[in-house]
């Protein structure tokens, strides 16, 4: 009914915690014995030019030609992109995406959520303010959202009905968006 095992039920009774962890350090059992000569390689090569040095693939063909290793070449390549980090001989990658076309397009979606909305009622025309009734109404209410891509400008508009124009002429007309203003939706 659930989804879930009875063990998994069980677990969460109890307060165990459940699921996957991540290894803080992944072993290299296989390699035990070969990390020390990939080592020396990866120092040697720290002083040649680039083009000098040799692929993770022909230091893999090494390990098994001249010291007869037996692993695969995924966890060689693990291990050299590992140590040549900590060896210093290349830096960490970063990705940084450079895209002169950012802002130009919004992405735009409909939506739904659950508000409180306040509501005063008074019993009088003129009545004071201790024979007011303050009620709160819980309401399903459409949101129309927009998001101009790769600048993580958002932006949300009440509307009564889902009705394309008036959300977007209502919304493109806030503050913050008419420096920015997408010219493809």
């Amino acid at each position: 009914m659930t989804g879930h095992s009875r063990n998994t039920i069980k677990k969460a009774i109890r307060g165990e915690p459940w699921g996957y962890k991540e290894r803080s350090h992944q072993p290299f059992p296989v390699l035990g014995d070969y990390m020390a000569v990939i080592d020396n390689w990866l120092k040697s090569y720290k002083d040649k030019p680039k083009k000098q040095r040799h692929t993770v693939h022909r230091i893999y063909n090494r390990l098994v030609d001249e010291h007869g290793y037996k692993g695969e070449e995924s966890t060689v390549r693990r291990y050299v992109r590992l140590a040549s980090v900590v060896l210093g001989i290349e830096t960490p990658r970063v990705f940084i995406p450079c895209n002169p076309e950012a802002g130009q397009e919004a992405e735009v979606d409909w939506g739904t959520a659950t508000a409180i909305i306040p509501r005063i009622e008074s019993w009088g025309r003129c009545s004071p303010w201790w024979q007011e009734r303050f009620a709160l109404y819980v309401a399903l209410v459409l949101l129309l959202v927009i998001e101009i891509v790769l600048l993580y400008v958002f932006a949300c508009r009440l509307c009564p009905r889902r009705a394309w124009e008036g959300g977007l002429r209502g919304a493109l007309k806030r503050r913050h968006y008419r420096s920015k203003v997408p010219s493809g939706i």
